[in-house]
């Protein structure tokens, strides 16, 4: 008994053995069936899918529906309860990273979705309002027979734009009673015929295979001749000169349109050949529209309105025409459907009238020389009750009658058609804002106000933006298309009525729709992207030409950044294997590794394209990827590319630094340099190195920008050192200067760019149009003179009726133009050692972003908030950046300058105060400024600004060290904080004098602090802050600036030793001039330039100094004065009124 127990736990202990030997297999992955799976309400389906490898272990599954109100799962079968979408995870209950995702649509019954998606392999969304669908299924093809349809030619049009959206393409033309789709993706084509056109009861949708689909086409003039003699049995002319032929239906008529050139002679001409071939003409034909008649067949034309080359044809049995619409016709029409009267329009030549449910269009001729004064004849027919829009020109307008009723009006004159098209029609409501907050709140993110319209409304469930009352709405659409460009919109696809639209940060598309049935309506539907690897190669291969190859196993897509770089994450399924199979792909395709790529991290490179992968830190399934220009990492400066564009190859920059190429407008490039350690000892190196390469500097160059020529070549080397002023890089540009392009004034990209020209800036070599992020710009090259040409400049725009808003001198200026929305501003860089001038042409803004004043913004800024809302504007903007430091600046649009009388007569608990030019309120504790700038920028600023008391805590927190309060501080002072942060605090005291300053000073001096009163400037061995100030003429107002800017500090303490240093006369030498040493301040010193302002001074100095100069040997070349290896000049600025020395290190 004992020796079979022993057996028995031996074969006990080896089962157990064998089983804990077992090797467990996981699983790598699961596969299904169909990622996207359509079921109709109560239906259900058997999901299918495969745990790979099949001997996996463990093939336990979780099955789960994100909505279960949507459809559910109930052991492995689904279940649609509800309309909707929603997402079915199916994930290995022991793996749970292991998963897969399917997306379920439950759709109507009555939408047969799924025998759609059975036969052809696709879905199409639901035609609108249908009541019920017969399905006529063949081997061949699906027949949906549509009944219920209400307004059939609106939903034609509105069916068709949904087709188009998704992707599918008009085959031949289209209209309210037939049109034909094909789509690249599918090997079927769709057919829709409208029966209810003739009688019928239904909209026939008919799926077929491309092969075995036998409708008729016509492509040509010849083949419509042809079946024109088949179904009239009578010889159609010739046109002559066709460029395009779009046949559209062959039913009871034959419809077409072709498209010309030069329309109206050629639309004369074929009027001739009906003629002498015996069609006779019906009333009298213009090159507008027109019938001719023969043998019981008519042909009738007319000019396209929305196209100036396309002309409009209909063949068709003879109709009984009624008689000749008059303008009494359109008075009868408009007076029995809207019960009002309208006045008589004059010199009318031809009409038609269509009408509609809520609507009547009323096209009329006039003659050109007419037309303009008959339409503003005929507005001001209508009295007060009509409200006028306030954007109405003679080109587009309407009017609104309460409760419900608008009159719009298109005049196509400035088209080169002398029509104008009338529309009353019945709106819902009166006119409505701009739905920004529902659509930011439903999406994310904020649309840009549509110009010119009606009524707009957002329908959150369908994701529907609808705007009525569009008056010339082609030309408003592509306005507000541009304007989307701007916020990083692009044009995925387009047609004349429909414009598909993505923006890959937001991941959304819209559609922008334009339906014919409706002229003055704009749809747009948003739709989330559902990104593909496709759509990154797509983007790749238009931003940098290049194929990238396709990255396997991809589950979604997510877009991060696209400026300078292409940033994305991908999430994948088995990541690893898929990195593995990427990176022999990307070999395979030419692609050369950089370093050594692990499946971690890594970067390719093919054709100066770079593409770097990282797996996700965050997320087990994600890589993090970077697509970009190639980044040379050390040296690799781009002389290939500069070789490629210009014919020579320049030295190499410097030092261990990076390189960026950018292509510039002018045909040039840009090469940004940056991680420079020490910015002056690179730009000394590349000087040399350049020297020694013939090229010629420019005598302004200076560590802060310059240029270069060279004998032989035509091209110019400029650079600017942003290191100079707090940035961190150097920029080089190179540009061609081939005979053709020297002196070019840049007027054409001008006009192509912002609508206008500008004078000609005399005596310059060159100029260069660029468009940057905030403004365009012209840079202008090689003048010689120019502090003189600048003024000449002046006297050029003020010519040409620009007029100058602000003081203007030799450093810059600004001007404005009646009827430009645009300001420019000349600004001379070679005032400050610089190389170019530069014309900064900058676009107004007109309209604000909120239309409600800013309570709760006024709210934070003053508790008690006692300010009354401003009255009588549309729209403001508001600058917050410093309610911080306690101040707001709102900007007032569609105000009148009478209002701001208004405003100030209104307000309550505050008092002017002359000295502030402002109004301080009885609290004294804030200060407010209102500004009229209406003639300029369009607005009324109002700054409010906190008063507040002595900032000790402030300055002791940034200083780190105990300072003196300023002067009594007694009730009378005011201070305004300016800007603070950790480094920098500056402020201003209101009401002070000279006695509290020099207290201030002194009490300062005795604590250790050292004052430069040639600079303005208090600093302390042990600190590394300057405290500078300065004041008005009276003394009553002190500024304070408290900062670690070395600029003004230590430097040049005795401006005798100064002057001494360089070997420049002092003004003492002349007894006019003795005292004005005492006041002068050092006003700039950086590594160019040290400027002296000679407080006090006025116009006389300058000639009176120059002789000085002259006496002292110095020699005057151009506007400076040289002796030895000293060179200054002496400038009058008109700003500051005061007399500069420029000392030019």
């Amino acid at each position: 008994m004992k020796k079979v127990l022993s057996i028995f736990v031996l074969m006990i202990i080896s089962i157990t053995l064998l089983a804990c030997n077992k090797k467990i297999i996981k699983a790598e992955y699961i596969t299904i069936t169909n990622e996207n799976i359509y079921l109709n309400v109560d239906s259900e389906v058997t999901l299918e899918y495969k745990i790979i490898p099949a001997d996996t272990t463990n093939k336990d599954v979780s099955i789960v529906s994100n909505n279960d109100e949507i459809a559910t799962v109930t052991n492995g079968v689904l279940k649609g309860l509800k309309i909707g979408n929603t997402i079915v995870t199916i994930s290995l209950k022991e793996q749970p990273e292991i998963k897969k995702e399917i997306i379920v649509n439950v759709v109507d019954k009555l939408w047969p979705s799924v025998s759609i998606k059975s036969f052809a392999g696709f879905d199409l969304p639901a035609f609108p309002n249908f009541t019920s669908v017969n399905e006529v299924k063949t081997d061949e093809s699906l027949k949906l027979e549509i009944s219920g349809v209400t307004n059939d030619s609106g939903a034609m049009y509105q069916y068709k734009d949904l087709l188009i959206s998704l992707g599918w393409i008009l085959d031949g033309g289209f209209d309210e009673h037939a049109g034909k789709f094909k789509h690249n993706d599918f090997e079927y084509t769709i057919s829709l015929h409208n029966n209810m056109v003739h009688n019928g009861t239904t909209i026939d949708l008919l799926i077929s295979k491309k092969d075995h689909d036998h409708n008729h086409e016509i492509h040509t003039w010849e083949e419509l001749s042809e079946e024109v003699f088949i179904h009239f049995n009578v010889e159609l002319p010739l046109f002559e000169g066709i460029t395009e032929f779009n046949f559209i239906s062959e039913e009871a008529e034959f419809k077409f349109n072709i498209k010309v050139d030069n329309r109206k002679e050629k639309i004369t001409a074929y009027q001739n050949v009906l003629n002498t071939n015996g069609w006779v003409p019906e009333g009298t034909p213009t090159t507008h529209a027109g019938t001719y008649i023969k043998d019981n067949v008519e042909i009738s034309y007319h000019e396209s309105h929305d196209d100036e080359d396309t002309i409009d044809f209909t063949i068709s049995k003879e109709h009984n025409h009624e008689h000749e619409k008059t303008w009494n016709d359109a008075q009868k029409a408009v007076s029995d459907k809207f019960k009002i009267t309208i006045n008589k329009l004059e010199n009318v030549n031809e009409m038609t009238i269509i009408e509609k449910s809520n609507s009547i269009i009323v096209d009329v001729t006039i003659a050109s020389e007419l037309l303009e004064s008959s339409l503003e004849d005929f507005l001001n027919t209508f009295n007060e009750e009509w409200i006028k829009n306030p954007n109405n020109d003679s080109h587009v307008g309407y009017l609104y009658k309460k409760p419900n009723l608008t009159l719009s009006y298109h005049n196509e004159l400035p088209h080169g058609r002398n029509i104008i098209t009338f529309t009353f029609s019945i709106i819902d409501d009166e006119p409505t804002g701009w739905p920004s907050d529902e659509i930011s709140n439903d999406l994310g993110f904020s649309m840009p106000d549509f110009k010119t319209f009606n009524q707009a409304a957002y329908d959150s469930k369908e994701k529907i933006l609808t705007i009525n009352g569009v008056i010339d709405r082609v030309v408003k659409v592509n306005e507000y298309i541009e304007q989307l460009e701007t916020l990083g919109w692009t044009i995925f696809k387009s047609n004349p009525v429909t414009i598909m639209m993505d923006h890959y940060l937001h991941n959304y598309r819209i559609t922008i729709m334009m339906m014919p049935s409706s002229p003055e309506v704009v749809d747009i539907v948003f739709r989330e992207l559902a990104l593909t690897w496709d759509d990154i190669t797509r983007f790749i291969n238009n931003e940098y030409k290049i194929e990238i190859p396709n990255f396997e196993n991809i589950k979604s897509i997510k877009i991060t950044n696209i400026p300078n770089e292409f940033v994305f994450n991908a999430k994948v399924t088995n990541r690893e294997a898929s990195i593995i199979a990427y990176q022999e792909l990307l070999t395979s395709n030419g692609w050369v590794p950089e370093g050594t790529p692990t499946t971690h991290a890594g970067t390719y490179i093919k054709d100066d394209v770079e593409i770097s992968y990282h797996e996700s830190h965050d997320d087990i399934e994600t890589i993090d990827f970077t697509i970009s220009k190639e980044h040379d990492h050390e040296h690799g400066f781009p002389n290939d590319e500069i070789f490629e564009h210009f014919g020579f190859k320049l030295p190499e920059f410097p030092g261990h630094v990076h390189f960026k190429v950018n292509h510039l407008s002018n045909g040039g490039l840009e090469i940004v340099i940056s991680d420079i350690e020490d910015d002056k000892e690179a730009l000394e190196k590349y000087d040399l190195l350049l020297i020694n390469d013939s090229w010629i500097k420019s005598s302004t160059n200076s560590f802060h920008g310059g240029s270069y020529t060279k004998d032989g070549v035509n091209a110019l080397i400029t650079y600017h050192n942003s290191m100079d002023h707090g940035g961190k890089t150097i920029e080089y540009k190179i540009t061609k200067l081939n005979d053709d392009t020297v002196n070019e004034w840049p007027n054409k990209e001008l006009k192509e760019n912002v609508g206008f020209e500008l004078p000609e800036f005399p005596n310059s070599k060159s100029a260069f149009f660029d468009v940057k992020e905030e403004y365009s710009v012209i840079e202008i090259l090689g003048v010689e003179d120019d502090r003189t040409e600048v003024f000449n400049y002046y006297e050029l725009l003020e010519a040409d009726g620009w007029v100058n808003s602000e003081i203007k001198n030799a450093h810059g200026a600004r001007y404005f133009k009646d009827g430009l929305d645009y300001f420019i501003i000349v600004h001379n860089l070679k005032y400050h050692g610089g190389d170019v001038i530069e014309i900064q042409i900058h676009k107004i803004i007109t309209e604000g972003f909120y239309e409600e004043w800013p309570v709760s913004e006024i709210n934070e800024l003053l508790p008690n908030n006692n300010l009354i809302a401003y009255s009588g504007f549309s729209s403001i903007s508001l600058n917050d950046e410093d309610l911080s430091v306690g101040k707001l600046l709102i900007l007032i649009y569609g105000a009148t300058s009478s209002s701001i009388d208004s405003y100030i007569n209104s307000l309550e608990g505050w008092v002017y105060s002359l000295k502030h030019d402002g109004y301080i309120n009885n609290e004294k504790t804030f200060i407010m400024v209102i500004e009229d700038h209406l003639s300029t920028y369009r607005t009324i600023d109002i700054t409010i600004q906190k008063i507040s008391e002595y900032p000790s805590d402030e300055i002791n927190a940034i200083i780190k060290d105990e300072l003196p309060k300023y002067g009594e501080l007694n009730s009378t002072h005011y201070v305004i904080k300016k800007y603070q942060d950790d480094e920098d605090f500056d402020f201003k005291i209101y009401d002070t004098s000279k006695e509290e300053l020099e207290s201030f000073i002194n009490s300062l001096l005795d604590l250790g602090w050292f004052n430069n009163e040639y600079t303005g400037a208090l600093y302390k061995e042990d600190n590394d802050y300057f405290i500078y100030y300065s004041n008005s003429s009276d003394f009553s107002i002190v500024s304070i600036s408290i900062t670690t800017d070395p600029s003004y500090g230590k430097e040049h303490q005795d401006l005798t030793k100064l002057f001494n240093e360089y070997g420049i006369p002092l003004f003492d030498q002349d007894s006019e001039l003795e005292n004005l040493v005492y006041s002068a301040k050092v006003h700039g010193y950086s590594k160019e330039s040290i400027a002296i302002d000679v407080n006090g001074s006025d116009l006389s100095f300058v000639s009176t100094y120059e002789a000085i100069l002259t006496n002292n040997g110095f020699v005057k070349t151009g506007t400076a004065f040289t002796k030895e290896n000293t060179k200054i000049e002496v400038i009058f600025d008109d700003l500051f009124e005061t007399a500069v020395i420029i000392i030019i290190l």
